[in-house]
């Protein structure tokens, strides 16, 4: 689903030379990492909500309106 949002490619490729981290390159790998994974989840929620809740809203709206007709044809 992330990789299918234009810019998304470019974002973490940003998001990672943004990253300034000093040791070893384990050690840089690995904090890197962590910091893109903070930075994702943030992301995430932000461009494509809270998938549950959204997830209810939508079986609400459904059962309310076009769900009720569809089951009344």
């Amino acid at each position: 689903m992330w990789l299918k949002v234009e810019g998304f490619k470019d974002l973490v490729h940003s998001w990672w030379q943004g990253i300034d981290v000093r040791g070893s390159a384990s050690y840089r790998l690995v904090t890197k990492m962590k910091e893109i994974k903070q930075k994702l989840k943030v992301w995430n929620r932000e461009v494509f909500g809270k998938l549950e809740c959204n997830k209810s809203l939508a079986l609400q709206q459904w059962n309310s309106g076009i769900g009720r007709k569809v089951r009344e044809f």
